[in-house]
């Protein structure tokens, strides 16, 4: 007994003080919700590349509710309610009546998804997007029943500088932010991670359950995370984000590396949104790519 007591608890040292405290394992996600998640995401996130590639505005329509908020702050627009939702989707279809989509990847949070698309025959600009160099457009979905009710879109950083809709600091800034995020969540040093963050920061991990308040709880959980799985490591995918606006949002896909269920080598794959100021995170959240979480013994 004594032996699985001990193995249910991770014990780390805390340097800086030479204490000890005591890590409880973290407390897994859900698989049957996970997966009950994933199947309500893939068919909407299915119906609505259908929709589009249809070029019909009838059945673009089915995708949203009749109150559908759309924002996009690097083209400046905030459109609401279905019919002027489907007016920008029959004018898109007149000026590229070849449009075509597809998704590659997707995530999830506990209430709304993260979709990844790639889009062709289109010209954005002055650069003409192909099936061979698409846009990559990445949408945050909010979602009510089968449909959509808020659809927040960002782009890939690359396909930004193609259209020449951000800055050269802007994409630098993101670029730069994403790197950090991604060494200080790789480093094993929970300080270094906390210096990422305001004092006020909040990181929301719906999937989980998590919400940390303030620099110093992001910074105790960083700890435990890396009892957790040490050696994680987080290589960026894809830099997205605002091209333009008032507080852009920059955001990014990583592979995390870590050791899965009998110790082998697995790979997480996740999302975040970041608000910044001041090359420090505002607000973080989190989401999933939802068969790499149960692969990896993150959902169960």
């Amino acid at each position: 007994m004594r032996r699985i007591a001990l193995l249910a608890l991770l014990v780390v040292s805390v340097a800086s003080c030479g204490e000890e405290r005591v890590v409880t394992p973290r407390e897994l996600a859900s698989a049957t919700e996970v997966e009950r998640i994933a199947a309500d995401s893939e068919t909407i996130i299915s119906a609505g590349v259908e929709a589009w590639n249809s070029g019909a505005a009838e059945t673009i329509r089915a995708v949203y509710t009749d109150d559908i908020v759309h924002h996009d702050d690097t083209s400046g627009m905030h459109i609401v309610g279905i019919e002027d939702v489907a007016e920008m989707a029959t004018t898109v279809m007149l000026f590229f009546p070849s449009y075509q989509n597809r998704v590659t990847d997707w995530y999830i949070g506990s209430e709304d998804i993260l979709a990844v698309y790639e889009i062709w025959n289109l010209g954005l600009g002055g650069y003409e997007f192909t099936e061979d160099d698409p846009l990559v457009e990445v949408d945050l979905l909010e979602t009510r029943g089968d449909r959509i009710s808020y659809w927040t879109l960002f782009h890939g950083l690359d396909s930004l500088e193609k259209r020449s809709k951000a800055t050269p600091e802007r994409i630098e800034e993101a670029r730069t932010i994403l790197s950090s995020h991604g060494s200080a969540w790789s480093s094993g040093n929970p300080r270094i991670v906390g210096d990422l963050y305001t004092s006020n920061a909040i990181r929301e991990d719906t999937l989980f359950g998590e919400r940390l308040e303030g620099q110093e709880h992001i910074r105790s959980f960083a700890e435990s995370f890396f009892a957790w799985y040490p050696g994680a490591q987080w290589n960026l995918r894809l830099p997205f984000g605002d091209g333009q606006g008032e507080s852009p949002v920059t955001g990014g896909t990583y592979v995390i590396s870590v050791s899965g269920p009998g110790g082998q080598s697995c790979e997480v794959h996740a999302a975040v949104l970041l608000k910044t100021s001041e090359d420090q995170i505002v607000h973080e959240a989190l989401y999933y790519e939802p068969e790499s979480l149960i692969r990896c013994g993150w959902a169960r």
